[in-house]
């Protein structure tokens, strides 16, 4: 029973209904025999994420309009053509937007249920995800050589390479390859019929875009190159991702499934997270799909639900660095969870210690958690996120103009999704401008002032 049929009443009563918050209500008057003055029902909330105001978190909401000044200005550079934001805090969602289009031809308008290519946030909501789990029920042992749980690499330079050093990308593997040139040939450099044809066939099944088929073949040579490649001379910090595509074929060895369908069956599914998948091509339409770059080097056409990094296209779309697609809505399930100590609506997900251990930084760096990414801790290096965000913040970037930050300590969540490669990856303004962290600093300034008042 509720009182109003005003929109808040509503929105109150549903989150009630489903757990974001706990009912404690009386009835002010007999209503029948069985319904009488003062009687009710107490529930308490699931630690599923709500919904409210700037205010009723201590968030000003006058300060965050500078998000949005911060963001219009990234469309009217054209740093980017439109974006989804999303602010949690305290376990609700306090301020959650969506603004401007897929392209700069502004015929279609971003919408709460449209999807973005994560790129590296594939890193943490999949591959780092999947490797948590296994660990959490003792499957996986961050100090043990990568070739007990994949022995492919055995014989190799990188069998006694210890799983925790891959993900803390201190193992000393070269940053990438780009395996898609290899298939290339002539002046234009376009796809080479050796590799490629027009038509999927049993010899030609990996789909890398529209009338655009790799030979079936191909990702094993990807996976040879993988275990054949140099390594660096020293073991120091260098993004890498081929350590990601190693821990794809590890959660597939260890789960004898590949590690989309692992993550499904074990986050995805059961969080209700029914917008984050690869290949989603095979589940949405190609309006729902934010598309990423106008590709003119390799598949020559509009990628838009092809997940834009070329060696996860020639995976069938599936690796641990990349390919993941998802909206803010779904994502921020997915970090409460986290930030709820492995807990989400009635259900243990991960353990306390587990959450813990892989968002505790690397023993020799000052920023790299275990997969995660984290606040650099050196002051004599570049600060990577907000100056304001605490040390115990965790999340990472991805390539495509996208990030998600999780702030233990202030209970935020700050998740930003765009498609600034479009239509090309050269346009570096994103960068360039730093406008990510702008805008997490932007979020950090709306209630900082009051923490630091109720703290002298």
């Amino acid at each position: 029973m509720a009182y109003n049929n005003d929109r808040l009443t509503q929105n109150l009563t549903a989150q009630a209904v489903f757990g974001a918050i706990g009912l404690k209500g009386r009835l002010p008057v007999t209503a029948s025999t069985k319904s009488r003055f003062g009687t009710g029902i107490d529930t308490r909330a699931s630690f599923r994420i709500g919904y409210s105001v700037p205010d009723r978190v201590g968030m000003n909401q006058d300060s965050l309009r500078e998000v949005d000044r911060i963001i219009h200005e990234i469309m009217r550079r054209k740093a980017a053509p439109g974006a989804q934001l999303l602010v949690a805090k305290d376990g609700m969602v306090v301020y959650k937007k969506d603004y401007g289009y897929h392209t700069y031809d502004r015929k279609k308008t971003v919408m709460p249920e449209h999807i973005y290519d994560l790129a590296s946030v594939t890193k943490v909501a999949a591959a780092t995800l999947a490797i948590m789990k296994l660990y959490d029920e003792g499957k996986v042992d961050l100090q043990a050589p990568l070739s007990k749980y994949v022995p492919e690499l055995r014989g190799s330079n990188k069998a006694n390479m210890r799983l925790e050093d891959v993900m803390a990308h201190r193992a000393g593997l070269l940053p990438w390859i780009p395996f898609y040139r290899e298939t290339l040939t002539g002046r234009s450099r376009r796809p080479s019929s050796k590799y490629y044809q027009k038509n999927g066939s049993k010899d030609f099944s990996v789909y890398i875009a529209d009338s655009m088929f790799l030979r079936s073949d191909y990702p094993d040579s990807i996976w040879h190159a993988i275990i054949n490649s140099d390594l660096r001379t020293r073991r120091n910090y260098r993004y890498s991702d081929l350590g990601f595509y190693i821990i794809s074929k590890l959660v597939e060895n260890i789960t004898g499934g590949p590690l989309d369908q692992y993550l499904i069956k074990e986050f995805y599914e059961p969080l209700g997270m029914r917008s984050t998948l690869y290949n989603p091509l095979r589940s949405f339409g190609k309006d729902q799909i934010i598309p990423s770059e106008k590709d003119g080097y390799f598949r020559y056409t509009l990628l838009q639900g092809q997940v834009h990094d070329m060696g996860a296209a020639m995976l069938n779309g599936v690796s641990g660095h990349a390919g993941l697609f998802s909206n803010t809505s779904d994502l921020v399930k997915l970090f409460q969870m986290l930030l709820n100590n492995g807990y989400y609506a009635g259900r243990q997900y991960l353990k306390e210690e587990t959450i813990r251990r892989f968002t505790t930084r690397h023993a020799r760096s000052t920023r790299r958690g275990v997969g995660f990414d984290m606040k650099e801790r050196n002051r004599n290096a570049p600060c990577n996120i907000s100056p304001y965000a605490s040390d115990f913040t965790f999340g990472h970037y991805g390539f495509t103009g996208t990030c998600v930050w999780a702030d233990p300590e202030h209970d935020l969540i700050y998740i930003f999704l765009s498609n600034r490669t479009y239509p090309s990856m050269k346009n570096n303004l994103m960068f360039k401008e730093d406008y990510r962290s702008k805008i997490q600093s932007a979020i950090y300034r709306s209630f900082l002032p009051l923490l630091e008042d109720s703290e002298l």
